[in-house]
């Protein structure tokens, strides 16, 4: 059983659909986009010369969600608050009657 919230988990899923749908083709698009911009395949040096800008710019995102995974654990940590689940008993003749 999650500890959320129903309103709570459904953002939750929602957000993890959307990365999901984030595919790798739809973010080496904008690596391609900065290679373009900065390089070609016309020379060694022209080549370099745009993938280290479009491989640093990989990492600086790679390095910003690092940081954002670290930080949001203890940001959520005092926003949590869990429930008590109530349990519900029954006799044994409920019981056999369910049962039956």
């Amino acid at each position: 059983m999650p500890a959320c919230g129903s309103a709570e988990c459904a953002s939750n899923a929602n957000l993890s659909i959307g990365l999901y749908r984030l595919r790798p083709s739809a973010r080496c698009r904008y690596h391609a986009a900065i290679f373009a911009v900065n390089g070609s395949y016309a020379s060694p040096q022209t080549y370099v010369g745009g993938i280290i800008p479009a491989v640093a710019v990989g990492a600086a995102v790679v390095a910003a969600a690092a940081v954002l995974a670290m930080a949001l654990p203890r940001m959520m940590t005092g926003l949590r608050t869990v429930k008590p689940l109530a349990i519900e008993t029954s006799t044994e003749g409920e019981a056999a009657a369910l049962a039956a």
